[in-house]
């Protein structure tokens, strides 16, 4: 019964972390949202692209900041507002690891959905 609780509890940790990202180039993002067995591909998502928008706000602060001077540009010093587009396919795939509790091995699975996203200029 311990067992399967912390097995159940360790699985689960995994839909709390959240999305990370990678920069492959200036402005191109791998983004990855991992989950427990119980995720689903849409709330991976929606990880994905909380994230892809917040990278790319975050972009166009900076790109505000090195032109108009100001350490901290607002929403009015932001020339251009950007946001994500997709450049390649989409990732989705699952995985079964072996841990080892209390000198049983269990398997735990999880998910993880990967997007490449570029910052590009809102029309």
């Amino acid at each position: 019964m311990i067992i399967t609780l912390l097995l159940g509890f360790l699985s689960s940790c995994v839909q709390w972390f959240p999305a990370r990202a990678q920069e492959l180039e200036p402005g191109i993002f791998e983004v990855n949202a991992l989950g427990n067995s119980f995720s689903s591909l849409k709330s991976l998502k929606n990880k994905v692209a909380k994230k892809a928008l917040a990278l790319c706000e975050q972009q166009a602060i900076e790109a505000a900041a090195q032109t108009s001077g100001l350490q901290e540009p607002d929403a009015e010093h932001l020339s251009v507002r950007l946001i994500p587009k997709k450049v390649k396919i989409d990732k989705f795939e699952s995985y079964t690891d072996e841990i080892y509790i209390d000198g049983r091995t269990q398997s735990a699975s999880y998910f993880s959905y990967t997007q490449t996203i570029e910052c590009v200029a809102a029309e």
